[in-house]
């Protein structure tokens, strides 16, 4: 198990803005258990999503929704996409797409393109 310290323990923990949901209204329940990657940084399970780092010192990013079920299906943090680089992000088009190690997961709507 990592440290208290941990940049996913520091995420957790840190003081956010009300605005924004809360992580677990998002991912669900917490699964237990910080876990640290075979290949750097760390990561935490929830049962509707992941937050992920691909080193201790960087911040971790969150997957879920349909991109995290594409991912998982395409084999998660051990298969080709690997890590996520960022959280998801606005395209101009009004989709949303998440960059990992490997390639980018896009979506639009109910349509997820690799």
């Amino acid at each position: 198990m990592a440290a208290e310290s941990s940049c996913i323990d520091r995420e957790r923990h840190s003081s956010s803005d009300p605005n924004k949901p809360q992580l677990c209204s998002i991912l669900g329940a917490t699964k237990p258990g910080l876990e640290v990657n075979t290949n750097g940084g760390e990561t935490l399970q929830f049962n509707d999503g992941m937050l992920a780092s691909i080193a201790d010192d960087r911040p971790p990013s969150v997957v879920y929704g349909k991109t995290y079920a594409k991912w998982i299906e395409l084999g998660g943090l051990t298969g080709e996409y690997g890590r996520p680089l960022c959280d998801e992000r606005d395209l101009p088009d009004g989709g949303r797409c998440t960059a990992f190690e490997g390639g980018h997961i896009h979506k639009n709507g109910d349509k997820i393109e690799v």
